[in-house]
């Protein structure tokens, strides 16, 4: 096995799926571009430093193309697959009986067949893989049905409801379910890697509950807090205004002017645009 981690993604053409493919390559992940839009995949290639990314024409729908792609990105990721990014999807709104009986079917085939499909295909390389991850995006549409999104939001909630279970005992089947004690062998998780352990010395206690540790300061219960701040994310975003053949809200499809601002406040980079500081999460 390599000592190079690797991702797979698809939806790696562009929005949510190029900034990951971008952010682990910064941090010398080996990335897979999977994708239908071959010519978006070797944009965000272009991209990453040179050898460090393969691409692949890949539609999540097919289960043969999904195992082929997945055996030729193992070989050339040295026989390891840290993270599957089940990324891909799409999105067709509107009033309900206005949206094409195909258009609903195509929704359903790749936002959470595919999904379905790139678990199926992905299992015997991350179960080979300590540590592996199985990552797949959801969506607001799958924590609340959104107007004019119905079929969409349907997929979301199952996307969720399928990851949630595979992360359940018995459900978790990507890698074995750890004790309570990191790095024993069913894991083959290694404490011993930099930034993943520290021996410190307790100074204080508390009702066996609130634990002050000798070095790690910088964050005082008493007089700090953790602050998700959602209005600062959107506080420049005009949520009245929908761009032209775009769905409602910002979904981060490409060239989807809603998402502009949006994107950069979550501290993403999009279309054109650098990140900027991410303005959800503070400490005050």
């Amino acid at each position: 096995m390599a000592d190079q981690k690797s991702i797979f993604i698809t939806g790696g053409a562009s929005g949510i799926g190029r900034a990951v493919a971008i952010h682990f390559a910064r941090k010398g992940w080996f990335v897979g571009l999977a994708d239908i839009n071959d010519a978006g995949t070797a944009e965000t290639a272009a991209m990453l430093p040179a050898g460090q990314s393969a691409t692949y024409h890949l539609d999540v729908r097919d289960a043969d193309q999904w195992a082929a792609t997945l055996a030729e990105f193992w070989k050339a990721a040295g026989e390891r697959l840290d993270v599957l990014f089940n990324n891909a999807g799409l999105g067709k709104g509107g009033p309900f009986a206005d949206v094409p009986p195909e258009d609903h079917d195509l929704m359903l085939d790749v936002n959470l067949k595919g999904v379905i499909r790139g678990a199926e295909a992905a299992f015997p390389y991350l179960s080979k893989t300590p540590g592996s991850c199985l990552l797949n995006t959801c969506s607001a549409a799958g924590i609340y049905g959104s107007g004019g999104l119905a079929v969409y939001a349907a997929t979301k909630f199952g996307v969720r409801g399928l990851t949630e279970a595979l992360n359940r005992p018995l459900g978790r089947v990507y890698q074995k379910p750890c004790t309570a004690v990191l790095g024993d062998t069913s894991c083959g998780f290694d404490t011993g890697a930099v930034g993943y352990s520290a021996t410190v010395s307790v100074e204080h206690v508390e009702g066996a509950k609130l634990f002050r540790w000798q070095g790690l300061d910088g964050f005082d219960p008493a007089k700090n807090m953790v602050v998700i701040d959602p209005a600062a994310v959107v506080a420049e975003a005009d949520l009245m205004v929908n761009a032209p053949e775009t769905s409602p809200g910002c979904m981060s499809f490409p060239k989807d002017a809603d998402c502009l601002t949006v994107m950069g406040k979550l501290g993403l980079p999009y279309m054109d645009q650098p990140a900027s500081a991410q303005a959800l999460i503070s400490m005050r």
